[in-house]
């Protein structure tokens, strides 16, 4: 598929900063996906594609009346729930030895005009994305520590660590200790992960708010 001209991102955005429900606003992305196909996460300029998928992901699972993105440097999204407007800067905890770019860039290579060539990972690559999981998130938190968002912020981290059922209640056990360098920088601190959204922390003090959508919903 052809990249975007700078008009067509530009339209894109300006649609996705206009209040859409969560549902309308995933068809926005999920079109946006389909026209991008191989390179959605390779072409300069399309970073607020993210922002679009964990804004209509997470709307979804707090049953926000409506998202959009902000225009403004930060944060990145707004959600309106019930009479409660929400503003949120999202990040996101990988894996620190993980380069992605240069991951879909080789598998473009092998591929040539075919489908993407992903390499099958097995129970030690799940264990190492296990293990990895807690400076993730640190890294994560810490990233957002050093700038100036505003205690009436929220912050969202997602969790992009896939491993498999391997240490997963280790992992969701590590989620306060690994955020609480910013525990009292944001209103609220959430943790995507998968289909469910954890509350780790809400006015500086711990939460346990735990709300999941089966993604087939």
């Amino acid at each position: 598929m052809p990249d975007l001209t700078k008009h067509e991102i530009k339209e894109l955005r300006k649609q996705l900063c206009d209040w859409h429900r969560p549902a309308e606003f995933a068809e926005i992305f999920d079109k946006a996906s389909k026209r991008l196909g191989r390179t959605l996460l390779i072409q300069p300029g399309l970073e607020f594609l993210r922002e679009a998928y964990l804004a209509a992901v997470f709307g979804r699972i707090r049953d926000a009346s409506f998202v959009r993105l902000i225009d403004d440097p930060q944060p990145d999204a707004e959600l309106r729930i019930g009479d409660t407007l929400e503003r949120f800067e999202f990040t996101e905890a990988d894996n620190p030895t993980r380069r992605r770019g240069q991951e879909y860039k080789k598998a473009r290579r092998q591929a040539g005009e075919h489908d993407l060539v992903i390499e099958e990972s097995g129970i030690e690559d799940w264990i190492t994305e296990a293990d990895a999981a807690p400076e993730a998130l640190t890294r994560a938190a810490m990233k957002k520590k050093t700038k100036s968002y505003g205690k009436d912020n929220h912050l969202l981290i997602y969790l992009n660590i896939n491993e498999f059922g391997i240490r997963h209640q280790e992992i969701k056990e590590c989620f306060r200790e690994s955020t609480e360098s910013v525990g009292k920088n944001f209103r609220s601190i959430w943790i995507l992960w998968g289909p469910t959204a954890y509350k780790v922390w809400d006015a500086g003090k711990p939460s346990c708010v735990r709300l999941t959508k089966d993604p087939m919903e």
